[in-house]
């Protein structure tokens, strides 16, 4: 499938609108149809993430979230977004060094300093619970 550069403009801002409006699996066609184009079309890979953490595919999500940043390791909003789908894993420290990683590369990000600063107090919480118990 061969998709002119403008028409990518027009297919992601309309899968946007269908993933804003509560139309998932519209949505997710349309980033199908710019990956079977271009397979590692940052914009698409780091949206269909972000459909399937809607959709609670964990694991599916992070394997896109970090194709995305692969493909584009300067986008703080993809860390953020890794992030949280490492978060929603488990997996803490890695999400942690996630959101580090978006505010190395732009440290007015919110979403990630929010997300940094609720697993940081989480993270100290647990530990002085921890010296408290033990």
């Amino acid at each position: 499938m061969n998709i002119p550069s403008p028409d990518f403009v027009r297919l992601l801002d309309e899968g946007i609108a269908h993933q804003r409006a509560g139309r998932l699996p519209q949505a997710v066609s349309i980033y199908g149809r710019i990956l079977d184009a271009v397979p590692d079309h940052a914009d698409a890979l780091h949206l269909l993430g972000l459909a399937a953490h809607q959709f609670g595919q964990k694991e599916q999500a992070l394997t896109l979230l970090t194709r995305a940043v692969n493909c584009r390791p300067d986008v703080a909003g993809y860390h953020n977004s890794r992030g949280v789908a490492l978060s929603a894993l488990g997996r803490k420290e890695e999400a942690i060094c996630a959101f580090q990683n978006a505010l190395q590369l732009d440290a007015g990000n919110l979403q990630a300093r929010a997300n940094l600063d609720r697993l940081a107090s989480n993270r100290h919480s647990l530990s002085s619970s921890t010296v408290l118990l033990g």
